[in-house]
């Protein structure tokens, strides 16, 4: 009677001692790959974090990206976040919504191995809301080419650039191109330890 009565339990235990190794198993391994073209509004939080790029991921098509604070993007070799198309038709944009004591961290998936490139195209010159592309409260670490805009209108708050491995070119590029409605305002941009140098600004002429 006593071994019929511990059945029960043993078996709930078994279950639960599984069940526990699963979930275990599961926040170690806990990411969201992220891959190829996102063209409707998509919010990444921090639930849902590391979020690893593979490849080229193009925010195209109208759509917003939205990366709220806690977030960790992480980028794999020869991976890319490219927003807007080279059409400045073609919108796209991306938010970045950190806060002082959440941060957005855009770094290498491999630690002491730099990859990985943020390119806001002349499709991001088009600002959905007509702000454009913002980065608040966000840290690039060892990546390859931090932060590349062409044409486009963004504006950079609280934001660190470290360790770019680059050396043929600056951390922060910004070509100017004022037939595309271009715009930069940067506030609090610290930009320190990079291959190539902090920051470059190109174009504009006489504007």
């Amino acid at each position: 009677m006593s071994t019929g009565l511990m059945r029960p339990c043993v078996s709930t235990l078994r279950y639960l001692a599984l069940l526990c190794v699963l979930l275990g198993v599961g926040s170690a391994l806990g990411q969201t790959p992220i891959s190829g073209v996102i063209d409707r509004n998509t919010t990444w939080n921090a639930a849902g974090s590391p979020y690893v790029l593979s490849g080229e991921v193009e925010v195209v098509g109208g759509a917003t990206l939205t990366i709220l604070g806690g977030v960790q993007v992480h980028f794999e070799p020869e991976s890319r976040l490219l927003i807007g198309g080279e059409d400045p038709s073609n919108a796209g944009q991306l938010l970045v919504a950190g806060t002082s004591t959440a941060r957005v961290r855009f770094e290498a998936a491999t630690p002491d191995e730099p990859a990985g490139a943020i390119e806001l195209r002349p499709g991001a010159a088009i600002g959905l809301d007509g702000g454009g592309s913002v980065f608040r409260f966000a840290r690039f670490i060892s990546l390859m080419r931090p932060l590349t805009m062409r044409g486009c209108v963004a504006a950079i708050q609280d934001t660190l650039v470290a360790r770019a491995a680059d050396a043929e070119r600056p951390a922060v590029v910004v070509e100017l191109e004022f037939d595309a409605t271009a715009a930069l305002q940067a506030t609090r941009l610290s930009v320190f330890e990079c291959a190539g140098g902090g920051m470059s600004i190109t174009g504009g002429g006489d504007h």
